[in-house]
């Protein structure tokens, strides 16, 4: 049996996890950090402060005790109503929640003793393919969902969701056609929400405008901040172990490798790693851009720039293969790598991508850390 929940942009990504990371993380990445802590504080300086730790809260959830997540969360069932992609400006992928509730005691397979597979960011062939060799029970983790009439971020709780700049979820925009074939294979499937009667605590924050006031927060998501602050400067924390087969990450974000070293450290088997690349466009120097998708010669790149865009294979795989390098050494546990692959790639690496899109092609990504080096 398959099962896969979802973490959408509410649960992970919410205004209240935005406003405490400006005030409440960002400030206070000080004093002797690891290398992931070193990556984090280097990529918020870039302006990425009033962004959370989107992954990490979905690591910290998922490694909850039973007892812990059942006193704060419940799963809901979704319904996939996928159907072909009608364009490379509009999403084929459907998610509605359903009017029924579970805890995780009361899923179909036992939580604790099931194998468990992350899949946190945009799908790519090499993902797919490791999806489909697998076999027995495993439930999936994924970042991100699909919108429907009744979206999931519209379910009422406690977060507050902010607005997303793509028609869906990123890991579903970019990447879609493999991610629709892996949501083919599963048999059941839920999203995350808090319960009604989940704890919430006064808590300071700075909203995006740099507003000092005081919101509600569950405790328990800063509880998880708490623990990845404590990873982020290399000091002990708790959380529950799981038998994790796999993780499909991508590298760019600070949540990529705090999510990973969280997984990695907490997994009771020797997990593979399967790290996603990213297309590389060579582009002159924009003259401006705007965050909205353009129609370029039947692709569609995100931001909107008026320079002119060419897909460059060979750079692509260098770009890639230097990101792998850089990216494993701020892992300190132990799991499987095989080695970079054009499978690696999202939407392939043929000359028009698979997805008929281009969301943050190369030359728009701020380089930090390992990146500075990337083309």
């Amino acid at each position: 049996m398959r099962i896969l929940i979802s973490y959408d942009s509410k649960t992970t990504g919410s205004k209240e996890l935005r406003w405490d990371h400006i005030h409440n993380v960002h400030p206070h990445m000080s004093g002797p950090l690891t290398k992931i802590g070193e990556y984090v504080r280097e990529y918020d300086s870039k302006g990425k402060f009033k962004e959370p730790i989107f992954d990490g809260y979905l690591a910290g959830i998922a490694l909850l005790s039973t007892e812990e997540f059942d006193a704060n969360f419940h799963y809901v069932r979704t319904q996939f109503a996928d159907f072909p992609r009608p364009s490379s400006t509009e999403s084929g992928l459907v998610t509605n929640y359903l009017d029924e509730t579970v805890s995780r005691t009361a899923l179909p397979l036992p939580y604790t003793a099931t194998h468990h597979v992350f899949l946190l960011g945009p799908m790519s062939p090499s993902c797919v393919e490791y999806v489909n060799s697998l076999t027995g029970d495993v439930i999936f983790h994924v970042q991100g969902e699909a919108n429907g009439e009744r979206k999931t971020t519209t379910y009422p709780d406690a977060m507050t969701v902010h607005p997303n700049v793509f028609p869906t979820a990123f890991n579903h925009w970019s990447g879609e056609e493999a991610m629709r074939t892996i949501r083919a294979t599963m048999d059941q499937t839920y999203t995350v929400k808090c319960l009604p009667t989940i704890l919430q605590v006064l808590t300071t924050i700075k909203t995006h405008e740099m507003v000092e006031k005081d919101v509600e927060i569950p405790a328990v998501y800063n509880s998880i901040r708490t623990k990845m602050l404590a990873l982020i400067k290399g000091e002990p924390y708790e959380l529950s172990a799981l038998p994790i087969l796999g993780i499909c990450q991508d590298m760019i974000d600070k949540d990529n490798s705090v999510s990973c070293e969280m997984l990695i450290a907490h997994s009771t088997i020797l997990p593979r790693l399967i790290l996603i690349g990213r297309r590389v466009y060579e582009a002159e120097a924009p003259t401006g851009y705007t965050f909205t998708a353009m129609n370029t010669e039947g692709e569609v790149f995100f931001p909107k720039t008026e320079a002119k865009q060419v897909f460059h294979r060979e750079k692509t795989m260098l770009n890639h293969c230097r990101a792998v390098i850089g990216f494993k050494e701020l892992l300190t546990g132990e799991y499987y790598y095989t080695d970079c692959s054009e499978k690696d790639i999202v939407d392939g690496v043929e000359q028009a991508s698979m997805s008929e899109r281009a969301p943050f092609f190369e030359p728009f990504v701020a380089k930090v850390g390992f990146f500075s080096t990337a083309l």
